[in-house]
């Protein structure tokens, strides 16, 4: 079957506010529209480890629940001596 499919690619620099988060969405909502499927990964710098903080509940309300997205990457992305985080993202 011959299906549409939108790739995009994703980066948050580390200081830029997670709100910029609400500007994606508008982006984003253009190019669901248009595609059956919509692939989005990237380095979104913001930590899905700590599932209470704000920044991943702006990433679930903007970008993942609204186009029910599911993050497949589940395991620490960047480790250090001193932490793990999980700040790159596989949306689908």
């Amino acid at each position: 079957k011959n299906a549409k499919i939108a790739v995009g690619v994703f980066y948050k620099p580390p200081k830029i506010p997670y709100a910029c988060l609400e500007k994606v969405f508008d982006s984003l909502l253009h190019i669901h529209t248009k595609y059956e499927h919509t692939i989005f990964l990237g380095d979104f710098n913001i930590n899905m480890l700590e599932k209470e903080s704000l920044e991943v509940k702006a990433l679930n309300n903007f970008i993942i629940e609204p186009f029910d997205l599911t993050q497949l990457i589940k395991e620490p992305t960047r480790i250090t001596q001193h932490s793990r985080t999980l700040i790159d993202l596989i949306l689908v």
